[in-house]
């Protein structure tokens, strides 16, 4: 696994990835190889097998929050967006002091309107970008995107301070 870790840093991802394969056949209970090799293989653009390994890595070790926020980036990238924004709610649960699975929580949301999904609200996207920036306040794409999920809302003051605040940051 540390070798994969050089790979990656040489910018060898298909070596780092044979590695972590390797890594993973030979500890077949290493969660940790698992959920590297399943952040990679979507980061390299298959998002399939990573949603197979990082399975298999919560069942290692069931309820991980960073394995669930993985798991949600490579659903939504197979579009399958009910599954994705599951596997978000339960890594903002996991790791209710990370910024990021609300932040995505918001983004899918939003992105759910757009498409006109009954079941998406502007509110459940202001509540859940208003967590990811109770966590990382100086993150200026959750005032974004707050101000987007604020106009959809017809919140316009809220949306206008929103976006000023973004371009402050």
């Amino acid at each position: 696994a540390d070798l994969a870790e050089r790979y990656v840093a040489a910018s060898r991802e298909a070596a780092a990835i044979l590695a972590l394969r390797e890594a993973c056949a030979a500890d077949t209970h290493g969660h940790s190889h698992h959920l590297r090799l399943g952040a990679l293989l979507r980061a390299q653009g298959s998002p399939a097998e990573a949603v197979d390994v990082l399975r298999h890595a919560l069942q290692l070790r069931p309820g991980d929050g960073s394995t669930l926020y993985e798991l949600a980036q490579s659903l939504e990238k197979l579009g399958r967006t009910d599954e994705a924004w599951s596997a978000l709610q339960q890594a903002a649960l996991a790791r209710p002091e990370a910024a990021e699975p609300y932040l995505d929580l918001g983004r899918l949301t939003l992105a759910q309107l757009r498409k006109g999904v009954p079941s998406a609200s502007p509110l459940q996207a202001i509540a859940a970008l208003r967590c990811a920036i109770e966590r990382a306040p100086q993150m200026a794409e959750a005032y974004g995107l707050l101000a987007q999920a604020q106009q959809l809302a017809a919140y316009a003051q809220g949306a206008l301070e929103s976006y000023q605040h973004a371009r402050r940051l």
